[in-house]
């Protein structure tokens, strides 16, 4: 019978020990995870939200805690967040750990930063590979494009978890919601007022792809709220650049749209891609931001 093949995916690695006894390493299996984790650090550097060295720091002493049975089993047994935060504090608190703040929090952080990077994505790709077969050269010509849809699904649920994350960890540092951390406390509507930008909200105004989504959002929209913010925006009622967000975001959850559905044309930088993308950015660097105030009291 042939064996099946393991598969290791993505950023989301456990961590490397070599002496563990309940893990034994198959051969040459220690030495890809080693190359991997390798990759994934140089990743992180590349393109990971800044402070994110900070995070990493004490990451072998954390998660050596974090996957012990009985801390894990500890999350079999409870699934409200905050009795089971109170359950990890008593079991750290035996171990006469300190810093408890970064055992609690590392987890959550890490998949932050993991999603962070998927967020930033794959821009486009326009290219011609030349290559030599039966005697002749040839071209392939391919266009690639991520999903703008996706994308934005992306970057405003990293909004939202920032958002919640910041409090609760503010929390846990300071006593209370609304903290230096987080001074408006979780609520995912309270940091609108961050985001007024009149010169980029008039940018996506006149953007082709925003005024076709008007009639879209008319027709396939689910939610009365997010239609009606989107025309107020669009005939220059707010300047709110989360309003053209969370409307894409809402097309591409409630309504199963993507790029394919009426939007044929390829994006470059001298059109609608060149304003998604400053929306976009603009909305990753207050989430940067967010993620660094956290790490400078982690």
């Amino acid at each position: 019978m042939r064996r099946k093949k393991k598969e290791y995916s993505a950023l989301l690695l456990n961590p490397i020990y070599f002496d563990r006894k309940d893990k034994k390493y198959e051969q040459g299996e220690f030495e890809y995870f080693c190359r991997k984790e390798r990759q994934i650090r140089k990743i992180f550097d590349l393109v990971g939200p800044k402070q994110t060295d900070v995070l990493l720091k004490n990451q072998l002493e954390i998660q050596k805690v974090l996957e012990e049975e009985e801390y894990r089993k500890l999350a079999s047994t409870v699934h409200n967040r905050k009795k089971l935060i109170e359950l990890r504090k008593a079991y750290l608190k035996k171990l006469n750990k300190t810093n408890i703040h970064q055992f609690l929090y590392f987890d959550d952080f890490y998949l932050f930063v993991c999603n962070y990077i998927y967020a930033m994505g794959f821009l486009c790709s326009n290219e011609t590979f030349s290559y030599h077969w039966l005697g002749g050269d040839r071209n392939i010509h391919t266009v690639n494009q991520r999903d703008f849809f996706r994308r934005a699904f992306l970057v405003f649920s990293l909004y939202e978890k920032i958002t919640i994350l910041s409090a609760e960890f503010g929390a846990e540092i300071f006593g209370h919601l609304k903290n230096p951390i987080s001074p408006n406390g979780a609520s995912i509507n309270a940091y609108e007022s961050d985001f007024i930008d009149k010169n980029l909200a008039d940018q996506i105004r006149r953007e082709e792809l925003f005024f076709d989504l008007r009639y879209i959002v008319d027709e396939k929209g689910r939610d009365s709220i997010i239609k009606n913010r989107f025309t107020k925006f669009m005939d220059g009622g707010e300047d709110c650049i989360l309003v053209p967000l969370k409307t894409l975001r809402h097309l591409y959850v409630a309504c199963g749209m993507n790029n394919s559905y009426s939007f044929g044309r390829i994006f470059n930088t001298d059109s609608s891609d060149g304003v998604l993308e400053n929306l976009l950015n603009r909305v990753l660097f207050w989430v940067e931001e967010r993620f660094a105030k956290c790490m400078k009291f982690f």
